[in-house]
């Protein structure tokens, strides 16, 4: 299944791997591969990313306190929200 990304997630991912990479040299990398993981299960397994806020799905980085959070459609995966845990919830609803 295809995997889209919002704009606003990807500006969300591209402001975490910069702010990771100032604070040290490969941290952005370890983030990166993080949200690899994490896309590829939602990709072999949308069903089992926890049930969340207005019929979305999300599943939890590993290493890093995000959240990727999706909605799956009939055809593709639709990535609604690349947000850190302290974030104020709910933010991105408006994107679905």
């Amino acid at each position: 299944m295809k995997v889209t990304v919002l704009t606003p997630a990807l500006r969300e991912i591209i402001a975490a791997l910069e702010y990771y990479e100032e604070q040290a040299s490969g941290l952005a990398s370890s983030l990166d591969s993080d949200l690899t993981r994490s896309l590829d299960f939602i990709k072999a397994s949308p069903n089992l990313g926890s049930p969340f806020q207005s019929g979305t799905r999300r599943v939890l980085l590993h290493r890093f306190p995000y959240i990727v959070v999706y909605k799956e459609l009939e055809d593709e995966i639709l990535v609604v929200a690349f947000a850190h845990h302290k974030q104020r919830p709910g933010y991105w609803q408006d994107r679905i």
